[in-house]
């Protein structure tokens, strides 16, 4: 079937209007300016063409992008991230050998028994700001250095009170004190009464410390997480007796 020039025509100008609306502002001035023909028709299609071959990769690109963003994002969720904590701590001691060395004295006793002292709990002892560092506490802060690895500063507060009244073996010298302890001591007994002596860290076994940790899940199930953590750390006690 052979077709008219005049419907030719019509058929290249309606192709062209349908096409026209997927140009930018400078073809469609293109177009307004020049006659509709063949060759237009031509590069319009070319234009088309070219716009669906550099749309569409640019699209996978941006796809891909954000793909791999998300990813490392996922990844490095944990980094740099801060945290701390506080909390309370109750302690117990195995018995100690105690040495006290002075001018005029040099003596050790075995087999101390002490014992912490944990302030009894109130609100206002507790957590008023002002009263904090009061009670037995132990106190971190710490960023991750990844998602496995974090490092930390923590002090651990604690209390060491010789227990008062008990009965220990005693070795060294005690002298000029003018007092009846004044003496030498072989594996003796003593009473540690109040005359005697009062031993206390009341002020605090201070445990300053540094720690590395790693940090591994081993189990997800929902909304319940179990992580297995390990490290070390380097510390230095600093008693206030």
């Amino acid at each position: 079937m052979r077709l008219s020039n005049g419907f030719k025509q019509k058929l290249i100008e309606c192709w062209v209007l349908v096409s026209f609306k997927r140009l930018n502002c400078i073809d469609r001035l293109c177009l307004i300016l020049s006659p509709v023909n063949h060759n237009n028709l031509l590069l319009i299609d070319f234009c088309i063409k070219m716009r669906l071959l550099v749309i569409i990769p640019l699209l996978l690109t941006a796809s891909l992008c954000f793909s791999q963003e998300q990813t490392i994002s996922q990844e490095q969720r944990d980094n740099g991230k801060f945290y701390f904590y506080w909390g309370w701590n109750h302690g117990w001691y195995t018995r100690s050998d105690i040495n006290f060395r002075g001018d005029d004295y040099d003596f050790t006793l075995k087999d101390v028994i002490a014992n912490d002292r944990q302030s009894k709990f109130n609100l206002n002892t507790y957590f008023n700001p002002v009263l904090l560092t009061i009670p037995q506490y132990n106190f971190r802060v710490g960023f991750f250095i990844n998602k496995n690895y974090n490092f930390s500063f923590g002090i651990d507060h604690m209390k060491y009170v010789v227990q008062s009244g008990q009965t220990v073996k005693i070795n060294g010298i005690i002298k000029s004190t003018g007092t009846e302890f004044d003496g030498n001591y072989a594996n003796d007994d003593i009473v540690l009464s109040n005359d005697f002596l009062r031993f206390e860290h009341s002020d605090g076994l201070n445990y300053i410390n540094f720690e590395l940790r790693r940090f591994d899940e081993i189990i997800n199930l929902n909304n319940v997480k179990i992580s297995l953590t390990e490290g070390f750390g380097l510390g230095a006690l600093y008693p206030k007796t």
